[in-house]
């Protein structure tokens, strides 16, 4: 084939051309310092300003809830957890004995849960705060087969946290999985976070712009988020924060964006980012059921002509399909396909790429190392038509046969 068929977009969206023509004109536009006080730095200001507005309505934000613009998703996970646990722990907390008077003062060791299935720029800030001994222990929150956090384990733990007197109490949690596309019911988790007094991020990396966010609505204290999930360039994302919610910076330096992120903000691709988010936005409802449609053609192909398992939830998020095709080898299919038919698919997590260990994903979910060596992602843009779809399963039959032969 001479076209790509691009089925990679959990991994990075390719912006349309629209979009690039338009970036370049954001990069002539908007060079200025925006913290300088030229006419075209305040310009440039105003804009950066625009988006965080923007994006603050798009979510349903509140009068001081903050928009902390980043390098992307990875940034964004690390400035939250170890933001806030880092805070924490430099609060001093007062021990009363039986009289009521002082006893002792002792700093605060959070404890921080998460699920079994999280990206690493979240296992891992939270395995570094555990070494450096900033936090008291962390606690590992198994899942379903679907790929949905036990609630029932969740709600279990925070309560006895809460008894004994285990505090702060921390919760990461993700929106929707990038392997499988398995959603959270996040309104629930929040409340059991919130029954037992504790705060919740949430990781809407994958879910932002599939999936309507009403922060108020579904209580979430805060947020991480890409650009490039969603069209935006490499290099950009945000942190949502709640109003009230405390948090030490990562970078010091210049005190950009109210200290919390210092460095000169990169305006273009902010721009750019709210743009693209707008976009998804008023085209969302339309893409989702171009998606699901799209969805149901391609599961109906693979389970009626293959010996195949569908790990991915079938209300999961419609652009995502995780399929082990057994006997298989995936790294040979997914080269094939990019080699002989133009077609791009992955093994799992892009941020994996290179590195040969089993999916803890798919392990979690409970899949063989055999299995998952026989599994790939496969990933729509949201305006994939069922012409590139016919294209790509055309391409996919062809190279499953030849591996099948060998």
């Amino acid at each position: 084939m001479s076209a790509s068929l691009y089925f990679d977009n959990a991994a990075t969206m390719q912006p349309d051309e629209k979009m690039v023509q338009e970036y370049s004109t954001l990069c002539r536009e908007y060079w200025w310092n925006p913290s300088s006080i030229s006419q075209g730095s305040m310009k440039t200001r105003q804009a950066i300003e625009d988006v965080r507005q923007d994006i603050l309505k798009r979510i349903n934000g509140q009068d001081g809830d903050k928009i902390i613009f980043t390098s992307g998703g990875t940034e964004a996970n690390n400035l939250a957890i170890k933001g806030w646990c880092c805070e924490k722990s430099r609060t001093l907390v007062t021990h009363y004995d039986k009289n009521g008077d002082c006893d002792y003062r002792y700093h605060a060791t959070p404890v921080v849960y998460t699920s079994s299935i999280e990206h690493p720029s979240v296992i891992n800030p939270i395995d570094w705060l555990y070494e450096m001994g900033i936090i008291y222990s962390y606690n590992i929150i198994p899942v379903f087969e679907s790929g949905q956090i036990n609630l029932n384990s969740l709600e279990n733990r925070l309560e006895h946290a809460r008894i004994v007197g285990l505090y702060p109490i921390f919760v990461s949690i993700m929106m929707a999985n990038n392997e499988i596309g398995s959603i959270n019911d996040i309104k629930k988790i929040s409340k059991i976070v919130h029954q037992n007094g504790g705060v919740l991020h949430v990781d809407a990396i994958q879910a932002f712009t599939h999936i309507k966010i009403d922060v108020r609505d579904m209580g979430i204290d805060m947020m991480s988020v890409s650009g490039h999930k969603f069209g935006a360039p490499h290099g950009v994302g945000f942190l949502y924060v709640r109003n009230g919610i405390e948090i030490d910076p990562l970078l010091h330096g210049g005190g950009q964006e109210k200290g919390m992120r210092s460095g000169t903000e990169d305006a273009p691709s902010i721009i750019m980012m709210g743009r693209a988010m707008d976009q998804a936005y008023e085209n969302m409802d339309k893409d989702n059921r171009n998606l699901k449609r799209c969805k149901s053609l391609l599961l109906d192909f693979l389970m009626t002509r293959y010996d195949v398992k569908i790990n991915s939830p079938y209300n999961g998020l419609a652009n995502i399909v995780n399929v082990t095709f057994n006997g298989i080898d995936n790294e040979q299919l997914i080269t094939n396909l990019d080699i002989f038919e133009g077609c791009q698919v992955s093994a799992g997590s892009a941020c994996h790429a290179g590195v040969k260990e089993p999916s803890k994903v798919l392990q979690e979910i409970g899949l063989t190392e055999k299995e998952i060596n026989s599994t790939i992602r496969i990933s729509m843009d949201r305006d994939v038509t069922e012409n590139e779809l016919q294209l790509f399963v055309l391409g996919l039959q062809t190279q499953l046969n030849k591996l099948k032969m060998l």
